[in-house]
């Protein structure tokens, strides 16, 4: 017995569309994150740190910047 003849509604085509339309629904809710999160960031600058923050090393746990330590002081001349 074929699966088909047990589930008719199972065919190629119906697969197909079900996953074309769960890649849909993902990249619908890849652009639904991305979205919310410029929304509640108050600059393109936060909206970058908050995607290219601590993972990568490119700030700390908030998503700043890092500070630049201070330049040493040359002695004074003689």
């Amino acid at each position: 017995m074929k699966l088909s003849e047990k589930h008719p509604w199972l065919t190629w085509k119906n697969i197909h569309l079900t996953a074309v339309a769960c890649v849909v629904a993902g990249v619908a809710l890849i652009m639904l994150g991305g979205a919310l999160a410029a929304v509640s960031a108050s600059g393109w600058h936060d909206l970058v740190m908050q995607f290219a923050g601590p993972p990568l090393g490119f700030g700390d746990a908030m998503g700043a910047a890092p500070v630049a330590p201070e330049p040493p002081t040359l002695p004074a001349p003689l």
